[in-house]
């Protein structure tokens, strides 16, 4: 069941309710993220950045139709604030792997809102094998689009334990990321009910990168019994354990065949799967 904003909802069929996300998520074909600490270093080079770069990085790894204009004012006016005097980025959007001319369209308007096209950065596509390691250790907070969320891109961060921030519209597609958050059980991710939430919740994340004054993010440095706390989190999230989510797929099925089967005598009940 996908979350949804509090609002008064009038069906006229019959309902299946389901715990958890609509979104199983499955990362058995890859090594576990955390069987290995990221490596710092490596990640920093698979994105072109020195030693001396931006020191916090919100990740906002989307389709570029995803890019609407309140999302990326709000980008821009968090990327203001983390601006050195001599124009240095102190923090930096991560864009991922984009065509050419739609980068060059993002540092033209990253210019006229003020900002250094230096602040926005790029790589080539990442490895299968290790992409979840570079965002694991790069990214700081993951900046979640508006109107059409992430889905698998939002799982992914989740699973590499980098904070989401997520501002839920009213359609499908716009409470996606909300689901899945609510799924992992990730305590340091926001669902945030306005755009002045949204904001503030990833200039704070920055904030906290900054104040900890660490080059990666805090993935790299977790001792080894936070490490394992994660673990235990993240194996026994509803997100990451679809064969749970089909067994209750299985239950209500059948709940609904035995209903359709007495359909002529049995009340008509929506059916809740706990």
């Amino acid at each position: 069941m996908c979350w949804c904003p509090k609002s008064v909802v009038v069906v006229f069929c019959r309902l299946v309710f389901l715990p958890g996300s609509f979104f199983p998520t499955s990362y058995a074909q890859h090594s576990p993220r955390t069987a290995a600490r990221p490596n710092c270093a490596e990640a920093r080079r698979a994105i072109l950045l020195e030693h001396q770069g931006p020191r916090a990085i919100i990740c906002a790894l989307h389709k570029p139709f995803k890019f609407t204009a309140p999302m990326w004012d709000v980008l821009m006016n968090v990327l203001r604030r983390f601006t050195g005097e001599n124009g240095q980025c102190v923090a930096a959007v991560y864009v991922g792997a984009l065509p050419a001319a739609v980068v060059q369209q993002l540092q033209r308007a990253a210019e006229r809102a003020g900002v250094s096209a230096a602040c926005l950065l790029t790589s080539d596509i990442l490895p299968t094998e290790t992409h979840l390691d570079i965002k694991s250790a790069i990214c700081d907070v993951y900046a979640d689009t508006f109107d059409y969320n992430g889905h698998s891109s939002t799982a992914d961060a989740l699973w590499a334990n980098v904070p989401v921030v997520t501002l839920p519209g009213r359609f499908f597609a716009s409470r996606v990321s909300a689901s899945l958050i609510l799924g992992a059980q990730c305590p340091s991710s926001v669902i945030a009910n306005s755009v002045q939430e949204y904001e503030v919740a990833i200039r704070l994340k920055v904030e906290e990168k900054l104040q900890h004054g660490m080059l990666c993010s805090r993935n790299v440095h977790m001792a080894q019994p936070e490490l394992e706390i994660l673990n235990a989190r993240l194996r026994n999230a509803p997100l990451f354990r679809p064969r749970r989510w089909a067994e209750r797929v299985r239950v209500a099925m059948r709940l609904a065949a035995e209903l359709k089967a007495a359909a002529a005598t049995a009340p008509r009940y929506h059916i809740i799967v706990a």
